[in-house]
């Protein structure tokens, strides 16, 4: 289960979302900006989140399930949810923002390879279909973003896709 303390914004009702999604369980809370912990740190009360966090651990433990302990991140103001990053750091949370896009690693390899791609001479149908997916994937998160890809999917129409031909020119 992943728990995130979310600081608080102008509006002085603090909320908690706790959701299930497939086999991904999230709590994230709001919290005062100057309760954001840092890692380790004890000093400030634990949020909502990880009341909710506590309870379904618990729930685990009553029912005799094992739970992916590994993978549960517990009051961090940065982590990715359901394929979202959500960052709350100090340095964005003493200007008021919450960022919510595709994971930063996603978006560096994806800069990655449009840079690769658009410095070949010639790819493949299969590069550009998984290059169109992912970038779809990331753009997601800023639908006005989306305009951006109309012409990436004139470049394979999908009635002439052949994914045995090896190169197509660019």
């Amino acid at each position: 289960m992943k728990t995130l303390s979310v600081l608080a914004l102008s509006d002085p009702q603090m909320f908690t979302l706790v959701r299930l999604v497939i086999d991904d369980c999230f709590a994230i809370a709001q919290v005062p900006v100057g309760q954001l912990k840092t890692q380790g740190d004890a000093s400030f009360p634990r949020s909502k989140a990880h009341e909710a966090f506590r309870r379904a651990k618990d729930a685990y433990a009553s029912e005799n399930l094992k739970g992916s302990d590994l993978k549960d991140i517990i009051e961090q103001t940065k982590a990715t949810v359901i394929g979202a990053e959500i960052d709350s750091r100090a340095e964005l949370a003493s200007k008021g923002l919450v960022a919510v896009g595709a994971p930063s690693q996603k978006r560096l390899a994806l800069s990655w390879m449009c840079l690769e791609g658009a410095s070949l001479a010639y790819t493949t149908d299969a590069f550009h279909a998984s290059l169109a997916g992912s970038l779809v994937s990331a753009f997601c998160f800023r639908r006005c973003a989306m305009c951006l890809l109309s012409r990436v999917f004139a470049v394979i129409p999908p009635k002439s896709f052949r994914p045995n031909i090896q190169c197509f020119g660019l």
